[in-house]
């Protein structure tokens, strides 16, 4: 049985012996029930607290969710050659407690072609992935990105493609 569980099942009973003993203590004029009444109240309150805190706690370390990280969020060929295909990759890693679902990859433009090599990703592996630039139609500064859409708390990622071509 859980823990959770039991301190449900403790609480329930505190709360039916405050209800049956709790009352009949407090209207009582004896002194020594009323110290009784005292400590019961302490008891189910510090068993309250703990319950809360415990099932909060559970509550939020439970959630599962996947979490994205590039090994890089930025690749830099540097300077390239015009009218060339350069070859870069990635390293998907999912550090989260859930199996990380690749939906789509968008490359930023059509000079960018991507191969990814898995789309589900279980907790704290990896992937890599792999894209062609072609600097076809290309001269100096390019910035381009490609969009990764996948089941974490972020909607997208982005990884930015940096080059020169001379």
């Amino acid at each position: 049985m859980k823990v959770f569980h039991i301190f449900f099942i403790l609480f329930i009973v505190l709360i039916a012996v405050w209800q049956y003993y709790g009352r009949k203590l407090y209207y009582d004029n004896n002194e020594k029930n009323r110290k009784r009444y005292r400590i019961l109240k302490i008891i189910l309150n510090f068993v309250l607290v703990i319950g809360i805190v415990f099932a909060s706690f559970r509550l939020c370390s439970s959630e599962k969710s996947a979490k994205l990280e590039l090994s890089t969020s930025s690749f830099d060929f540097g300077s390239i050659q015009k009218d060339s295909i350069y070859e870069g990759n990635v390293i998907i890693t999912n550090s989260g407690n859930a199996s990380l679902v690749i939906e789509k990859i968008n490359p930023g433009c059509g000079c960018i072609a991507v191969n990814l090599s898995k789309e589900i990703i279980l907790p704290n592996d990896t992937c890599m992935l792999a894209f062609l630039y072609n600097t076809r139609n290309k001269a100096g500064k390019q910035e381009n990105y490609i969009t990764i859409i996948a089941n974490t708390d972020s909607l997208v990622h982005l990884l930015q493609i940096n080059a020169y071509v001379d």
